[in-house]
């Protein structure tokens, strides 16, 4: 214990003697530094900016050593603010009295993806206190931008560019996958997709497409993950070159009438060629049969929008047959073929005659005779189709001449000198001597030609200048027509005065003591007042409606009963109100309408 308490004593001797040997320390007042003088401007911003963000930039005015000079306020000094590209600043200046405590406050916002120089200098001078580039990257996924060409030809394969844009139209490079676009067209055209759709790279994706049908469309994608979608402008998929020719053509025509003809210019997939009166050479026509169409030629410049209508005559004397049009262009070897054309011959349906109001018995006087097809137009060609035309009168005088020959015809009418030796009012009838031929149908039916049958037109002189007189076309005959008694219709003729409308129903065979049984009555339909002629027994020859010239009498329609066995109908339609009356006179019937 004792030899314990000698070692403590001596070490507390030993930290009292060390401590009496080290000096004593001593402190001075406190030392406030200030900044040097102003060197620069110190920066806070971030490395980049989002394209479209507003971004606040603190300007520190520092020392040398990047002290903050907190009182650079009372400095009296103005500083400018640059900005390159598309970036805006706010200010654009900086006077020293902006800065609070040493730090002023400027926004920059760019709406496009680049790297702009931020430089700020003192007013007067060229050199910069502060320079940095500051790099401005794509917003977020707006929007997809669809380009493509403005016109392709019907065909051809065409690229599609389908961009990733933000808001402001910057390219977003996030990825796009092809498997997850969705493409609708809309429009004329019908394009489809040639390959796969690929993914996007540097924010731009590409899809190939094809269209055989001309037309205008647009194209709309849509990515159906990120939502981003885009339409294009509309692209026109125009016509390729000249392969051939469509016709339209009538199921029949009437051998020497015009007819209607509408040709297109179409390309390898059936589209019509817009611009063939720019590069076609026009075509040339021609037909099966043994004439040739008029005209035999169509300019190129006739063509509209590659189509042209034309109207066209087939001149023949042939008995029907059937045609094809053929059309070809000129020097070149692209053609077209049309359907079947039925051609008929002309048929003289109608003869007119046309003679003065007055003559003197003995002398001569002239008169027009015109031949009418089934169509009602003048039979150009009659002098090489027609057959001879017989005159009748009838009053109890002589006419003469009695006969005229088809050569006297001139563009479908004759003009003849006849005299009559009686001195009282008739009328003139015009018949063809020979039946008109039914050539096909006739032949393979063998059916005998009808017999020729006198159609009297009753008119009295003073009255009317023209005389019409109507042979029908004759209808296929059946056994109960051609039986004993059998009494036909084979015409129907008018003849009016200012007070009354007579009405003939020509029958040859209604000679004396035929017997024949005929009402009449009116009725009403659809509004239109019609008199009814029922007639047994009888036949009819008229197989089309009659119409006439005439404002108190309008469409004439024959009912035939299919089996022939009567009655027939005759329904004559009254414009103007009248009463009607039914006589029977030597091979006609007489319906007079007396206003």
């Amino acid at each position: 214990m004792v030899i314990r308490s000698s070692r403590i004593s001596g070490s507390i001797f030993l930290f009292f003697f060390l401590l009496m040997a080290i000096p004593s320390i001593s402190f001075s007042g406190e030392i406030v530094v200030q900044p040097g003088k102003f060197d620069h401007f110190d920066l806070k911003l971030p490395q980049k900016l989002s394209a479209g963000e507003k971004v606040t930039v603190e300007v520190t005015a520092v020392d040398a050593f990047n002290n903050i000079i907190a009182n650079f306020s009372d400095s009296r000094r103005d500083f400018i603010v640059s900005v390159s590209g598309s970036c805006a600043v706010t200010p654009s200046s900086l006077p020293s009295t902006s800065f609070i405590k040493g730090t002023a406050v400027i926004s920059l916002r760019d709406t496009a993806a680049e790297t702009f120089t931020l430089t700020i200098l003192e007013s007067g001078s060229t050199v910069p206190l502060q320079v940095r580039d500051i790099q401005v990257v794509p917003g977020k996924l707006s929007a997809l931008v669809v380009r493509g060409p403005r016109a392709v030809p019907a065909g051809e394969k065409f690229d599609i560019k389908i961009l990733a844009v933000d808001s402001f139209g910057n390219t977003v490079t996030d990825p796009i996958y092809g498997k997850n676009l969705n493409l609708l067209f809309k429009g004329g055209a019908d394009p489809r997709i040639a390959g796969d759709l690929t993914d996007f790279r540097n924010g731009v994706g590409t899809v190939t497409l094809v269209s055989e049908k001309a037309g205008k469309f647009t194209i709309e994608v849509r990515d159906l993950i990120t939502g981003g979608s885009g339409s294009s402008e509309w692209i026109e998929v125009v016509n390729s070159a000249l392969s051939a020719f469509k016709i339209m053509v009538p199921k029949e025509i009437i051998a020497g009438e015009p007819f209607d003809v509408s040709i297109a210019a179409v390309d390898a997939f059936g589209n019509i060629v817009k611009n063939y009166s720019s590069v076609g050479s026009g075509v040339s026509i021609t037909a099966t049969g043994q004439a040739r169409p008029f005209p035999s030629t169509i300019s190129a410049y006739e063509f509209v929008n590659g189509q042209a209508k034309s109207t066209l005559r087939y001149d023949t004397t042939e008995s029907a047959h059937d045609i094809a049009l053929t059309i070809t262009e000129i020097n070149k070897k692209n053609t077209g073929t049309s359907d079947t054309i039925k051609v008929m011959p002309q048929i003289p349906t109608k003869y007119e005659v046309t003679n003065p109001e007055s003559a003197v018995a003995g002398q001569k006087f002239r008169i027009k005779i015109t031949a009418y097809n089934q169509i009602g137009n003048p039979i150009k060609n009659y002098n090489l189709i027609g057959p001879d035309v017989a005159l009748n009168a009838t009053g109890s005088g002589k006419l003469t001449p009695s006969r005229i020959p088809a050569s006297e015809f001139v563009n479908g009418s004759a003009l003849v000198d006849v005299q009559y030796n009686r001195s009282e009012a008739f009328t003139i009838m015009a018949e063809p001597i020979q039946p008109v031929r039914q050539v096909e149908k006739r032949a393979a039916e063998k059916a005998p030609l009808p017999e020729k049958e006198q159609v009297p037109v009753r008119k009295p002189e003073a009255e009317a200048k023209s005389r019409i007189m109507k042979t029908p076309a004759p209808a296929p005959q059946t056994q109960q027509m051609a039986k004993i008694g059998t009494l036909d219709i084979t015409g129907i003729s008018l003849v009016e005065t200012q007070k009354k409308s007579v009405v003939t129903i020509h029958m040859p065979g209604l000679v004396a003591g035929a017997k024949i049984k005929f009402t009449a009555r009116s009725i009403v339909i659809a509004g239109k007042k019609w008199v009814v002629v029922s007639i047994t027994p009888a036949a009819s020859k008229v197989v089309e409606p009659v119409k006439f010239d005439s404002a108190t009498v309008g469409r004439i329609v024959i009912e035939d009963n299919p089996d022939n066995a009567g009655p027939i109908l005759i329904k004559i339609e009254n414009l103007k109100s009248a009463q009607f009356k039914v006589s029977r006179s030597d091979k006609s019937l007489i319906v007079t309408l007396a206003r």
